[in-house]
């Protein structure tokens, strides 16, 4: 990552729906730089577009994880996003290795998340929060 690439990072900044050509006039540079490298950007993963928070279902929580040592905490995290109702994990530092957001149709369903999750290699332990209220 370089100068321009912080720099495009920052018009996006400043309005994430800016299109490619106006972000092109605003630097002096091309619309194709602008595309090329939003692209390669979003491919390094320094860059990703997401909706905030649309809410599938009624029954919200976290899950907190630890990973046992002798097993790579990307290889957990990878392993659980791609569970039903995982809507994203995030790999952190700190006393939990992995937080995992959740959406669920009843509480019910999110046990049997719990459960699926707790089965998966290397999770040492897990602790839910039930989300009560966002804002």
């Amino acid at each position: 990552m370089d100068d321009l690439d912080l720099r495009i990072i920052g018009e996006l900044k400043k309005n994430s729906r800016e299109t490619n050509t106006k972000i092109a006039s605003n630097l002096g540079i091309s619309e194709g730089t602008v595309r090329n490298r939003i692209s390669n950007l979003v491919k390094q993963r320094v860059l990703h577009f997401s909706v905030q928070e649309v809410k599938k279902h009624g029954f919200e929580a976290v899950i907190l994880l630890t990973v046992d040592a002798t097993t790579g905490t990307s290889e957990v995290a990878e392993t659980v996003s791609n569970f039903q109702g995982v809507t994203r994990v995030l790999e952190v530092s700190g006393s939990v290795d992995i937080i995992i957001q959740t959406s669920n149709e009843s509480p019910s369903k999110f046990n049997d998340l719990i459960e699926k999750i707790r089965r998966v290699k290397g999770v040492n332990s897990s602790e839910s929060l039930v989300v009560l209220k966002t804002f």
